[in-house]
Formats: C-alpha cells, sequence, structure tokens
C-alpha cells in the first residue's frame, strides 16, 4: 500500500486557491508519504494465508469492533475466522499523532459528505458537512483524535431502561475494562475500580506537560470544577485526557488487537481491499449463508460462513449493506429495485454530535517559535527515534471538561464537553497551521453530547451499489440542540474572566467568521449564525441499527445483536447503539465489539464458555 493524501492536497498544493503552502512544507510532505506511506502490517503473515473453503464466522468490516472481533473469536482455535476490510493495511503515518490532521482526505478516508443541511454548514460548498470515516485496517480508530472517552454511567443504564437487558453500566464497564491496559499512575491511584492493566488496547496520556493546558486547567477549577476522572461514569469536572496511544504513537485497533496476534493464529484469515456487496442470504428460510465481495483484483468472490456472517462496517455502511442484502424499509428497497426479505427500520435513528468553536484564545506568542522545514522534519525524525517530542501528542490541549446545561434535566449529568484545540496563525508564506503540534493559539470547542435531533441514512437510488449512500443528518431539527449548544458556549466564557487567564495574558481574539461579522460578537443572532454557517459534526455518527426488543418499532436488532427475523446474521458496531452516548464513541464501540463476542461465545459454546471479563 501507497498512502496519499488524495484530495486532501488541495489544502497544500502551488495551485491551492486558498493555503499557499511553501516549498519547505511541499517537501516535507513528499517525505512523509516516501518514508512513511507504506505498511508493514501484511509482513506479520508469517505463512500465506490459508483458503478455507468455509469459514465459521465471517466479519464484514475491520475497525473498532470487526478488529476485536476477530481477535476474540479467533481465540476458539477450532473456529475459522474470516475478517473482510474494504480498506487497505494500515499505513505507518498513521501512528504520528501529531499528522493526524493529514488523513482526512486522504486514501484512508471514505470522505463521506451528508446531504444538504438547512440549519447546519451553510458556508461549506452545497451545504454539506464532512463525514471523514476510517477506510483502512483499523477504521476510523486509525484517523480520528484518539480520545478515550466511555461516555456517563447514565447513558447505558438508559439503555437497559429501554429493553435493552444486560447493557446497564455495571454490565459493559467489565468490557471497558477487559480491552483496557490503563498507563496513567494517578489514574489507576484514584479510581482504581473503573480500570484495569493488561488488556489489549493500552489508553495513555500526553508525553509532555504543557503550562499551558495546566493553566486552562487551574482557570476551570478557580469556577468550581474538580479535577476528576471523566471514565468512572460521572464525569462531571475537568482533568487531563486519556487518550487511546502507547508511548507517543497512536493505537488504532488494528495496532491493539490484531498486529499481536497476526500470522499467530492460523485460524484467521484477513482479507484487505476486499468489498462486500451484499450479504448472501436464504430467502425461504430467512438464513444469513454468507458474503459476496470483489477482491483486491476486481475479482467478484463469495465466501461462507457455517454459523454467523457479522456486520462490523460502522454506522453508514452495516446499514447500507443490509439494505442491498434486502432488510431494510419496504419502501426504499423498492424505490432501489432490491427483492425484501426482511422489513425493517434499517438506517433510521442516525444520531451524531455537533461542536462549535467560536472563541479563540490569543497566548501573546508564549508558545510560538521559528517553524520551518528543518524544524519539522527534525521533530517527525525524534518521533522515528524516540516517540517522542512535538509529534508524540495530537492537537488538543491536555485538558477536557464537563458540565450540564439548563437543558440538560437527569441531575449530576453532563451534556457539554469542552476541549481546547490548538491553533497556528498561518499567511500566504507558511501553511504549517495544518499540524498541530504547532500553535501560537487556542480554539474554545463546545460539544453538545447529549443530542436529541435525529437523522436517516438512506441508498442512492440511482446507483445503490456504486454510490456513497444519501446521509440526512438533520441537524438542529430538534431546536433545543442549538439553544443547548449556545448555552454551552456563553457558560465557557466565563473562564475569560478568571484571575488564572489574566495572569498568563491569554486574550481573546475575534475567529474569522465572515458570514456573521455583522452581528455583534456573543449576541443571540451572532452565536445563531455561527451554529447555522460554522458547526462542525462530532463524527460520532451511531444508530442506524437500532439495538431493541421484539416490541420496539425502531429497533433492527436484538439485544443479543442478532437481526430481527434473520437467523445467522449480527451486527455488532456503532451502528446498534440505542441512544448516542455523551462522549465520543471509538472506547463504547470497543466495549461493543467485547461484548458481543463474548455473546457469541455463549451461543455457540453452551456450558462451556463462562465469561471472563478478566481476560
Amino acid at each position: 500500500m501507497v498512502w496519499s493524501l488524495g484530495s486532501n492536497a488541495a489544502i497544500c498544493s502551488p495551485n491551492s486557491t486558498t493555503t499557499l503552502c511553501s516549498p519547505g512544507m511541499l517537501q516535507f510532505l513528499m517525505f512523509v508519504t516516501e518514508f512513511m506511506g507504506y505498511s508493514y502490517d501484511n509482513q506479520l503473515n508469517t505463512t500465506h494465508q490459508h483458503e478455507f473453503p468455509e469459514y465459521d464466522f465471517i466479519i464484514v468490516g475491520g475497525g473498532s469492533a470487526g478488529c476485536v472481533l476477530a481477535n476474540r473469536l479467533s481465540e476458539i482455535s477450532d473456529w475459522k475466522i474470516l475478517l473482510l476490510e474494504a480498506g487497505d493495511e494500515e499505513p505507518k503515518v498513521a501512528s504520528v499523532p501529531g499528522l493526524t490532521n493529514l488523513f482526512q482526505k486522504s486514501s484512508i478516508d471514505y470522505d463521506y459528505m451528508t446531504q444538504p443541511e438547512t440549519r447546519a454548514c451553510q458556508s461549506s460548498p452545497g451545504r454539506s458537512c464532512e463525514w471523514p470515516r476510517g477506510k483502512v485496517l483499523g477504521g476510523s480508530s486509525s484517523i480520528n483524535g484518539m480520545l478515550y472517552v466511555r461516555g456517563n454511567k447514565f447513558d447505558y443504564d438508559n439503555w437497559e431502561r429501554l429493553g435493552n437487558t444486560g447493557w446497564s453500566w455495571k454490565d459493559v464497564l467489565p468490557y471497558f475494562k477487559k480491552s483496557e491496559d490503563m498507563k496513567i499512575p494517578e489514574v489507576l491511584e484514584q479510581s482504581s475500580e473503573y480500570h484495569s492493566t493488561g488488556g489489549y488496547q493500552t489508553v495513555d496520556g500526553y508525553q509532555y506537560q504543557d503550562e499551558i493546558a495546566q493553566a486552562v486547567r487551574d482557570a476551570w477549577k478557580e469556577l468550581g470544577f474538580e479535577e476528576t476522572d471523566y471514565n468512572n461514569g460521572a464525569q462531571i469536572g475537568t482533568s487531563k485526557v486519556q487518550f487511546s496511544s502507547v508511548n507517543g504513537a497512536r493505537q488504532s485497533a488494528n495496532g491493539a488487537f490484531i498486529r499481536p496476534i497476526r500470522g499467530l493464529r492460523k485460524n484467521l484469515v484477513i482479507r484487505t481491499d476486499s468489498q462486500v456487496k451484499k450479504v448472501i442470504i436464504n430467502k425461504r428460510t430467512k438464513r444469513a449463508l454468507g458474503v459476496e465481495y470483489t477482491d483486491k483484483r476486481g475479482k467478484v468472490r463469495r465466501a461462507f460462513a457455517r454459523k454467523e456472517v457479522i456486520l462490523s462496517a460502522g454506522a453508514i455502511d452495516s446499514p447500507r449493506l443490509l439494505m442491498l442484502s434486502g432488510i431494510g424499509p419496504r419502501e426504499e428497497l423498492e424505490e432501489a429495485g432490491i427483492d425484501l426479505i426482511k422489513d425493517l427500520p434499517v438506517g433510521e435513528n442516525l444520531q451524531d454530535h455537533v461542536l462549535i468553536a467560536p472563541i479563540l484564545i490569543d497566548l501573546q506568542n508564549k508558545t510560538r517559535a521559528e517553524i520551518s522545514q528543518d524544524r519539522v522534519q527534525n521533530d517527525l525524525l525524534h518521533w522515528l527515534s524516540a516517540h517522542k517530542g512535538p509529534m508524540a501528542d495530537f492537537g488538543f490541549l491536555d485538558v477536557q471538561t464537563w458540565f450540564a446545561t439548563s437543558y440538560e434535566k437527569q441531575p449530576n449529568v453532563p451534556d457539554i464537553q469542552m476541549n481546547f484545540v490548538s491553533f497556528l496563525t498561518g499567511d500566504s508564506k507558511d501553511s504549517y497551521n495544518i499540524l498541530f503540534p504547532y500553535y501560537d493559539k487556542f480554539l474554545m470547542s463546545t460539544n453538545l453530547v447529549a443530542t436529541k435531533s435525529r437523522g436517516v441514512l438512506k441508498l442512492n437510488k440511482t446507483d445503490p451499489l456504486g454510490s456513497q449512500p444519501m446521509i440526512y443528518a438533520n441537524y438542529f431539527s430538534d431546536p433545543q440542540d442549538m439553544a443547548a449548544l449556545i448555552e454551552g458556549a456563553r457558560i465557557s466564557n466565563a473562564i475569560l474572566n478568571t484571575t488564572t487567564f489574566r495572569r498568563n495574558g491569554f486574550v481573546r481574539t475575534r475567529l474569522w467568521a465572515p458570514a456573521c461579522d455583522h452581528f455583534q460578537l456573543d449576541s443571540d443572532q451572532y452565536y445563531e449564525c455561527f451554529v447555522k454557517h460554522y458547526m462542525s459534526s462530532g463524527l460520532h455518527p451511531v444508530g442506524t441499527c437500532k439495538m431493541g426488543s421484539n416490541s420496539d418499532r425502531e429497533a433492527v436488532v436484538n439485544p443479543r445483536l442478532r437481526v430481527h427475523g434473520i437467523k445467522g446474521l449480527r451486527v455488532i458496531d456503532a451502528s446498534i447503539i440505542p441512544v448516542i452516548p455523551r462522549g465520543n464513541t471509538n472506547a463504547p464501540t470497543i466495549m461493543i465489539g467485547e461484548k458481543g463476542s463474548d455473546m457469541i461465545k455463549q451461543d455457540w459454546l453452551k456450558n462451556d464458555y463462562i465469561v471472563n471479563s478478566s481476560t
């Protein structure tokens, strides 16, 4: 595999109409592509992979859930497992936290776009919102911001109240702990009952303790927020950030769950560049038999499963595959010319978080140093040799704060997540602002994590198989979302007047927002305009194959993650989430993979298998 910037080259190209890159930056990107654009993962196959005539389980999608499933199911040596991933092997460059901003719109990104929105993304081309999703082994965990966030205790207790027995906080916490290898000493010391060591997924903090981040944490403490562990189920407070990283490098689900076993377990077959077209289902018995897919040479192939087919293609592609296979809303499939096998509300219940970053803080050159090709390249070489230095950390300041607006009616539960994102002033001669480690300002990002609006995903009727699905996010269709988001931004403004901010010389500067410049700063009209024109997706789509009981008319899968009315078919990924959790969704997706794999073992091994959450 050769990784490439793809359409992302527009942000740094001599022909760009926006940012003109310096020759040094162009040379740096050539260096990155040449020396880090390759993957070495396929070399972990110590012997030629067997081509089995039939498998016990076929897993579609090598993202956060799919990698967990491939690992856990292949623990049973008698089972033959096939993992199919549409993307390629994960390139070396994906391991560098400081280069994360280069991954979107690159060759490892599906680069999805929503349908035109009426209340969001009004300043984006076509009024569409960008939805990057990882097209690579590791999925979106290979291109995301690496934040390890579980959500709130209330979220999972609510899942159970909705009829999903076995999905309460006390039920899912053992699975969060099962996969975890916590490396932050103070977290283990302060809340050891909520964390564990020895799992496949390393959770670590920043390598370098930034005095700017400490000042921001102190400012929140000045406002009465206690420093806490936001992964203990309670969340409210301020804290350092926990990342899915190891020794200064990103640890994707591929890096955590596949690399340690690849080539060692002969019963696990991994096929990348393999695009699944549909699930093969017996229409009479309504049983999933296997999948049809196109391999890396473009040949159409079939693979069959003795036990189950498992869709782990994510909140966009799992529902799309179900519909292409004849499972979905009757009218939707009829319009697309697809024979109906089972009428289910596939694609509905689409949810996402939303955020705005209307406040820019100038650090008065406290952190700025001369940025040059030599410095950036030397920092990358330092990372390559020691996994240290600026490239070892992502573009967030090491602080995260959680609080509730007046719209959150549950006691002691947040609906706002505050992040602080590094920002480097750029000009026509310097485009190093596309790299996160270098900054002289930071943005205050207000994230609404309890959204009420719901969208829907549909097939493109003109070309259901060959085109991206139609994503109708319907942002702010529930007006409470906009009101809560704006109130959250206003609450965060209090930090600007703290003694800590004044003592450190942090100064607010007006953010470039031309569509809203005619409104008074901080007025209702200004914030409403900012939300409509400059909001961003939280990049956490969930819910399109909703989990629910037989009596839930919105449900696609039951609490055992089996597709209602279809034998031998499960969905195990973020699409099954009934209500979006309060926080980033990668950790919950890994948990779903862990819990789902144990369900499969329980169902097929019967009394021979006992759940052991410590292994």
